[in-house]
């Protein structure tokens, strides 16, 4: 290339260049230039600063072309670079684009084998025991401490979650890890098993506390090996019935050496005033339990409060055996109410034969006691002797109650209920024996009456209390609403009885009772044994040749209003019967004042003929007619006639029943007045002309001032 001229270039020429320059720059390797065409740029941006520096006030055509030549030398030497980069950049994309796609999928795969692994880490940490939980369930170490429980919790929780989750039995998997489970399970269970079967019996016998690790592990095993269970239950509840009749005996002789009773005396709760008081058969370091500082009184006089503390004793004992059972020992439901039942019956059974043998003793005690005062043998003519004879019938309605309470908690056919059932058996059989003695008491042995009052007998004065002490104990033991039952069991070998037995709530409750017609068939029959006899003794003693005819009436009259009104709130029946025999023996006397009045107005014999002669004309002496007038004028004028009666009457237990003895007396001699009236005013023949008589109205008004 020539060098550049001295001389200014012509404007066609810069033109040119301009052209060439704008062709070279919008190339589209530079367009499209990376970072290889980025150091090309700077170099043209060198030349075109060296060259507009070159053009500055000394510049020549010729310089500017040569300089143009060498500037297009570098575009095309740039040209060349460029087009060999985007050659060997086409030749590697492809080997690039596969490189680029393999390591995508590389790591996708990197990825997702992260997540799985992150998934199968997550999956054993819940589905498989840890080495040392596994080592804790497989040890044949009989040790069971908190770790062991955990372990076995975390064995049972596994189990359960694969067979509800994993598709057990399908899975293979699911089907592994269960086999797995429950081969450790059943290895720890027998450990329970064992370790249960050991300790159990003897914590129950003598160690005042339940351990919480005993009550875990029958908790665990109730779950899984609920027969197991249920054997060292039953051999468990054997030992508590060692225990509980030993305690049972130990409470007696504690009774017998002492010989009153401990602590506070008893209310007159049918169910007893708490028994032992905070005592229990697990207290005082040992399950035989002890009734010191207790509060019970089976020491008693009373035979019904004796009795009532008996069965509070046994309530006492039955309530904390279920506490025992079902809170101690099976907490949460791990013993199911109804097994705990069977448990409790089965170590209460231990004591029924000493509960019916102490009951049966009190029983017969107050029976003795009852039988020697209707005797006479104490206390003279006390009410109380009667009550004595009652004794047996309240302890009967107390037994009532118990078992009441009882069925509450136990079912009818437990063995304490059946033993309460036979000693209400035996305690009414011992109050009807009382009875059957009392009837031949008072039918061979007759109370002298006194006849300055002709008040009752002592016989009838204990018999009297005798009835209130059965209406006192009807009324305070058998509750008369519609829901409660009528009365408990009178006779358990002849009465019908309406069985309600209520499961509902998972507990066995039989609500059994007497019929109403049952109940009051029985009634009858108690106050005929106490009632009859009685009655009998009065009639007999009212009909001795010792007394008049009306004091026997009066006496008869005052012993059966006595029995009346001790009966009345018993049965309206019976006070009705008596009520009638009352009514005989006032007619009676009412029929004895209507002589004597006739008698002292001397009209007995006139009376006598009219009644005799009915149909035919009276046939007396008109003489002695106006003499017995006379004679009834005096006494209507003076007043009342004064009567041998009338101090008899006066006796009576009542005064209303003396007046009105005297009303319808007088109301006899009235109408047996007007009768004779009549047949002296219808007189024909003149007989009776002389005679005078008051009217009918005249005589019945003096008669009744």
């Amino acid at each position: 290339m020539d060098p550049p001229s001295s001389s200014s270039p012509s404007p066609s020429s810069l033109a040119v260049v301009q052209q060439q320059l704008a062709a070279a720059l919008d190339t589209p390797f530079l367009r499209a230039a990376s970072a290889a065409d980025r150091d090309a740029q700077r170099r043209l941006a060198a030349s075109l600063l060296a060259l507009d520096q070159w053009l500055g006030p000394n510049g020549t055509a010729d310089s500017l072309v040569k300089h143009i030549d060498t500037v297009a030398d570098n575009v095309q030497s740039i040209r060349s670079t460029v087009d060999t980069m985007a050659a060997d950049l086409e030749a590697a994309r492809g080997p690039t684009a596969q490189f680029v796609r393999v390591a995508a999928e590389q790591q996708a795969v990197i990825d997702s084998v992260s997540a799985e692994q992150a998934q199968v880490t997550a999956f054993l940490a819940e589905y498989t025991l840890t080495p040392s939980e596994t080592a804790l369930l497989s040890s044949p170490s009989s040790d069971l401490n908190p770790e062991f429980f955990a372990a076995f919790d975390r064995a049972a929780k596994i189990e359960q979650m694969t067979k509800s989750s994993l598709d057990y039995p399908n899975s293979p998997l699911s089907r592994d890890i269960v086999s797995t489970m429950s081969s450790l399970l059943e290895t720890a269970h027998d450990r329970l098993y064992a370790w249960l079967q050991s300790r159990l019996s003897l914590f129950m016998t003598l160690s005042p506390d339940i351990p919480i690790s005993m009550s875990m592990a029958v908790t665990r095993l109730a779950r899984g090996r609920p027969v197991l269970l249920d054997s060292i239950l039953d051999d468990a509840a054997t030992h508590r019935r060692t225990a509980i009749s030993r305690w049972f005996a130990d409470s007696m002789v504690s009774l017998s050496s002492s010989n009153m009773a401990i602590g506070a005396p008893s209310s007159s709760s049918s169910t007893g005033s708490g028994g032992l008081g905070s005592t229990s058969p697990r207290n005082a370091g040992s399950r035989r339990g002890s009734l010191a500082g207790g509060s019970t009184s089976l020491a008693a006089d009373d035979a019904e409060r004796q009795v009532a503390d008996v069965y509070a004793w046994v309530h006492q004992v039955i309530a904390a055996e279920f506490a025992l059972w079902l809170m101690e020992v099976g907490p949460d439901g791990a013993i199911p109410r109804s097994k705990a039942v069977g448990l409790v019956d089965v170590a209460i059974e231990s004591v029924c034969r000493s509960v019916f043998g102490r009951v049966e003793t009190i029983v017969a005690k107050a029976s003795i006691a009852g039988t020697t005062a209707m005797a006479g043998g104490v206390g003279g003519v006390s009410g109380m002797l009667g009550a004595d004879v009652v004794a047996p019938y309240r302890v009967y309605h107390v037994l009532g109650v118990n078992r009441q309470v009882l069925l509450k908690s136990l079912p009818a056919t437990s063995s304490i209920v059946n033993t309460t059932q036979e000693l209400q058996a035996f305690a009414l059989r011992q109050f009807r024996d009382a009875l059957d003695n009392q009837g031949q008491l008072l039918r061979t042995s007759y109370d002298p009456i006194d006849t300055s009052t002709l008040v009752p007998t002592s016989n009838v004065s204990r018999t009297a209390a005798a009835l209130q002490a059965v209406a006192s104990t009807r009324a305070r033991y058998i509750r008369r609403t519609s829901t409660a039952p009528t009365s408990p069991k009178l006779d358990p070998a002849t009465e019908d009885y309406e069985d309600d037995t209520d499961v509902s709530d998972g507990r066995i409750r039989s609500n059994t009772r007497p019929t109403a017609s049952t109940e009051r068939m029985e009634l009858r029959a108690i106050l005929d044994m106490l009632i009859d006899p009685c009655v009998q003794s009065c009639v007999v003693a009212a009909s001795s040749s010792t007394i008049s005819r009306a004091a026997g009436a009066v006496f008869a009259i005052n012993c059966l209003r006595v029995l009346k009104e001790a009966v009345k709130d018993l049965s309206a029946d019976k006070a009705a019967a008596l009520e009638s025999q009352i009514e005989i023996y006032l007619d009676s006397l009412v029929t004895e004042y209507y002589s004597a009045f006739i008698s002292h107005t001397g009209l007995r014999t006139i009376f006598d003929a009219l009644d005799h002669d009915a149909n035919k004309a009276l046939n007396i002496d008109p003489s002695e007619l106006q003499s017995a007038l006379l004679r009834l004028d005096a006494v209507l004028m003076t007043g009342a006639p004064h009567l041998d009666l009338s101090h008899d009457l006066a006796r009576l237990s009542t005064s209303a029943l003396a007046k009105r003895v005297v009303t319808l007396g007088t109301a006899l001699f009235t109408q047996s007045y007007a009768k004779l009236h009549a047949e002296v005013a219808k007189d024909e023949r003149g007989v009776f002309a002389g005679v005078v008589m008051r009217s009918v109205t005249e005589v019945e008004s003096l008669l009744r001032v």
